[in-house]
């Protein structure tokens, strides 16, 4: 299965940019939208004009960034107020007809069990079972950092809730489990057919690095190849970066599975 290469839409200066850096290097590509936390439904509204401006040839798919909004919240009020934000933009992703939604639990790295643990876990879980009720795909993120940068407790939250995984292919090169030499390769491979996304670049220090060459992420992207992960979206803000990026990954698919038709 040849995976679908997108963008950010904020990898550009408007919608028209942002189309046509998606579609440079492909026909069928896709844009991953960072939703506005406090007000999901206009950002997802607002994504419709980007397929209209393709002419109908892109997919779209959502993204609730790390915010002050996070469902692993210690605030109860506050993780509430998190869930209800990504079940209205559940909703909003079902009425626009899109299918996918990732999301974060952004639990510190001694919190691997306990009741912030536990209530994390229930509030993924519901908000997977609405997502699966008007037909959205729910992704749990693997961190770069704390509880979720284990593969151990992504896939444990994950199985639990029934979520999918976005796989970060530079949170895997750069957390303190690849340090300890557990590769992002491994990663991939052992999430398997949990994975229904990935995020490509090559590393993460303050910022996301471009990759310059196939070296530190080739064998990781044959790895999601082999469990069939269809979306790979270049996570970079720099127009340059993204393009070059786009290009790299183009060239490898053209590689592995062929030139596209």
């Amino acid at each position: 299965m040849r995976p679908r290469i997108a963008i950010c839409r904020h990898a550009a200066r408007d919608d028209a940019g942002a189309v046509a850096l998606a579609l440079s290097h492909t026909p069928h590509a896709g844009i991953e939208i960072s939703l506005a936390t406090r007000d999901p439904r206009g950002s997802v509204k607002a994504a419709s004009a980007l397929v209209d401006l393709s002419g109908g040839k892109l997919d779209l798919r959502y993204h609730f960034p790390l915010s002050a909004l996070e469902l692993s919240d210690p605030s109860p009020g506050q993780a509430r107020e998190a869930l209800d934000s990504m079940l209205a933009a559940v909703s909003a992703i079902a009425e626009a007809d899109g299918s996918v939604l990732t999301v974060h639990a952004a639990l510190p790295s001694d919190a691997t069990s306990g009741p912030r643990f536990s209530a994390t876990r229930d509030r993924l879980r519901e908000l997977v079972a609405a997502g699966e009720e008007v037909g959205v795909t729910v992704c749990l993120e693997n961190l770069k950092w704390g509880a979720t940068s284990d593969p151990d407790i992504v896939m444990t939250l994950a199985d639990y809730a029934g979520a999918r995984v976005t796989f970060d292919v530079g949170h895997a090169n750069s957390s303190d489990v690849a340090v300890a030499g557990y590769s992002a390769e491994q990663f991939a491979l052992e999430l398997g057919g949990r994975i229904a996304g990935a995020h490509v670049y090559e590393r993460e220090s303050d910022i996301h690095h471009a990759p310059d060459d196939l070296d530190r992420i080739g064998g990781t992207l044959d790895a999601l190849c082999d469990v069939e992960c269809d979306w790979w979206t270049v996570e970079l803000v720099d127009p340059k970066d993204a393009f070059r990026t786009a290009g790299i990954l183009h060239d490898f698919l053209t590689v592995r599975f062929g030139p596209t038709s």
